[in-house]
């Protein structure tokens, strides 16, 4: 099993030139990091995509509107 930083998810989210949904970055997100893939952050692992996405909202880094996924930068930490 793949395991990457949740730092990996948000800075998809900021390089791309068109905006997710929730069905269109899941499916980008098992395209480049693997079906099976995990996430991790400072204090969590083993996160499946939708877990992180629900512990992004929870800690507004990322909002979800009208099914559109997008990263708060200013709530980022950059470590």
């Amino acid at each position: 099993m793949n395991a990457f930083h949740a730092h990996d998810i948000l800075n998809l989210l900021i390089e791309s030139d068109t905006p997710y949904t929730l069905a269109t970055l899941k499916t980008e997100v098992a395209d480049k990091f693997g079906a099976d893939a995990t996430f991790y952050t400072c204090k969590l692992k083993d996160l499946s995509i939708e877990q992180l996405l629900q512990f992004f909202v929870e800690k507004n880094k990322v909002t979800i509107n009208d099914d559109i996924v997008t990263a708060n930068i200013a709530n980022m930490c950059h470590h």
